[in-house]
């Protein structure tokens, strides 16, 4: 199923699936694979959790390991790295949209859940929602009534890039 009609399927639902079956109903299994190679499906599995995760699409995960130059087999295969890069994409705290700063009130920090490792979020001048990280920035996917997705406490929220705590690529 394609992320955008999933997303308008999910959007709303009060305490649904929990952000594993999310991932699943959205089509973002590639995002999926990141979860399991990190050895944290039971985390994300779970319905009494309050996250928000920043959950890329099948295209932005491709991209994100050719900028590693490794295959998905060899970045799945390295546990560590993907523990890292899904705790960077995930925060402690739901942050449903209304928590983003309007254009022109700068960017709000958010934690994640890699000690000291932050990420920025902020809005463009058309209101469209973006999450900045370390290396790069990520767009939110969707419209406006759509961003949030409610998985049971959680929230996901659809991303056009890999968030990573590492600058990438040569």
């Amino acid at each position: 199923m394609a992320a955008g009609s999933a997303a308008q399927q999910v959007a709303g639902a009060k305490f649904g699936p929990n952000v594993y079956e999310c991932l699943t109903k959205l089509g973002l299994t590639k995002f999926q694979q990141i979860i399991d190679a990190a050895g944290m499906k039971p985390f994300f599995s779970t319905t009494y959790q309050s996250n928000t995760l920043f959950a890329a699409t099948n295209a932005a995960v491709d991209r994100f390991y050719a900028a590693l130059q490794m295959t998905e087999a060899e970045a799945l295969a390295d546990r560590a790295l993907m523990k890292k890069v899904l705790q960077y994409n995930t925060a402690p705290y739901v942050r449903r949209t209304s928590y983003w700063p309007t254009y022109q009130n700068g960017f709000k920090k958010q934690k994640t859940l890699i000690p000291a490792m932050m990420l920025k979020l902020w809005s463009t001048r058309t209101e469209r929602k973006a999450v900045q990280g370390f290396a790069q920035t990520a767009a939110l996917i969707g419209k406006p009534n759509t961003y949030d997705l409610t998985c049971a406490k959680s929230v996901v929220h659809v991303t056009n890039t890999v968030l990573v705590p590492i600058v990438m690529g040569s």
